[in-house]
């Protein structure tokens, strides 16, 4: 299915892309920044997303049109 469109970006907020290794990865998007956290879905890679904050060691909050939850910074690019 084709991700839902991107929100618009508020203040603070930047877009970026998930960077996997392999076409058929995916990036767990957890309910908290640990990766003992709930997984509540994943991203494909080249996916886009929108960075909302920076979290703890290595994560940021995030959100894409349907998901909302935190990823590690070393899988995503700043666009």
């Amino acid at each position: 299915p084709t991700p839902a469109p991107l929100p618009a970006l508020s203040k603070g907020e930047y877009y970026a892309a998930v960077t996997v290794a392999g076409v058929d990865s995916t990036l767990n998007v957890r309910r908290e920044p640990s990766t003992q956290a709930e997984i509540l879905g994943v991203l494909r890679n080249g996916q886009r997303l929108i960075v909302v904050e920076e979290a703890a060691d290595g994560w940021v909050k995030m959100k894409t049109g349907e998901l909302e939850g935190y990823v590690m910074t070393n899988f995503i690019v700043k666009e």
